[in-house]
């Protein structure tokens, strides 16, 4: 197993917009059943997408993710004796290294943003991105949301929402920071959300395009307006991923918000995509079902070399869990993603 350096990183304390509650510190790393009650996203009818026995998925049997944790919890900190660094304010961010990671060359960073009443130990059990670090090079950027008034986590993404933390402020001066201390190439700088997190993941896309490579929304619609972004922004690379049952927000829309097909084609049009390539698949990319059940739709020619790319996970809901052939795409998909400057 391959192991990981593993550091603390704070956003500036300015970022919190003077928010009292509770800070991420005391959502970080809950063990697995708490994970799972936390996870619950999802409106209750939704809850079908979770098992019943309180128990995270199996892992495929074509192997084990190499540095997954088994318990919901983040690989462990790296037995070579150093104390987390901590650079800041007050709301700190656990990032992984690559085990050779070395400041005199530059590297991508990923930035995991978890969905409402989740974690960042949750979501990376999802998705496996931990596993990966080494494997393909990158930095993993984990930062845990505040609560809200009813004591859950969740990411302020929408200005409608009302008063509570600016976490586009936050999420801003934590990748700046990162990009700054872990030697990070900036022109390739990602951001993967879940839920709660793929709607910060679209609002970070339209607010500060000029600091971002690509982003990877998963189990969600997008809520910015037509006319929101500044138009003279570059263009960001998309890689949506969605269960084609999700109950939380309906691939076609159902539940009142824009159906994925429509998001996705809307970004296309807005990066000045043509014509969509053959699908792909299907993939067996989900161990949550039996038999391949992804399939992949790619817009090539966008602007400045950036790409559009649609995963539809047919037959899973709200909480996919990816196998070690699924994660290892999904990375190879993502770092893949550029933009000529």
């Amino acid at each position: 197993m391959r192991r990981l350096a593993q550091v603390l990183v704070l956003g500036s304390l300015g970022a919190c917009g003077g928010e009292t509650t509770a800070g991420p510190t005391d959502l970080a790393f809950r063990p697995r059943d708490a994970a799972m009650d936390a996870a619950m996203d999802a409106p209750a009818e939704a809850l079908a997408d979770v098992p019943t026995d309180g128990q995270l998925p199996a892992q495929a049997t074509d192997g084990q993710l190499p540095a997954q944790a088994t318990d919901g919890q983040l690989p462990a900190q790296a037995t070579d004796g150093q104390l987390p660094a901590q650079a800041g304010g007050d709301r700190p961010a656990r990032v992984l290294l690559p085990e050779n990671h070395d400041p005199a060359t530059t590297w991508p960073l990923v930035l995991l943003i978890h969905g409402y009443r989740s974690s960042a130990a949750f979501t990376d059990q999802m998705l496996g991105l931990s596993s990966r670090v080494s494997l393909d090079g990158f930095v993993l950027l984990l930062p845990e949301a505040t609560l809200d008034g009813d004591g859950f986590s969740r990411w302020n993404q929408d200005p409608a929402m009302g008063a509570g933390p600016d976490d586009v402020g936050y999420l801003t001066a934590l990748l700046r920071e990162s990009i700054a201390r872990y030697a990070i190439d900036p022109q390739r700088v990602y951001v993967v959300g879940h839920s709660n997190g793929g709607y910060m993941a679209y609002r970070l896309a339209c607010e500060i395009p000029e600091l971002i490579t690509a982003i990877a929304p998963l189990g969600c619609s997008s809520q910015i307006g037509d006319d929101e972004c500044a138009p003279d922004g570059p263009p960001v690379n998309l890689l949506h991923a969605h269960g084609g049952l999700d109950l939380a927000h309906p691939y076609d829309g159902s539940g009142g918000e824009r159906a994925i097909e429509a998001v996705v084609e809307r970004h296309a049009s807005q990066i000045g995509c043509g014509a969509p390539d053959a699908d792909e698949g299907p993939f067996d990319f989900d161990t949550t079902i039996a038999g391949a059940e992804t399939e992949i739709r790619t817009w090539s020619t966008c602007e400045r070399g950036t790409r559009v790319m649609r995963w539809k996970l047919n037959d899973v809901g709200h909480l996919p869990f990816f196998t070690a052939a699924g994660t290892e795409r999904y990375v190879r998909d993502l770092l893949s993603l550029v933009r000529t400057p």
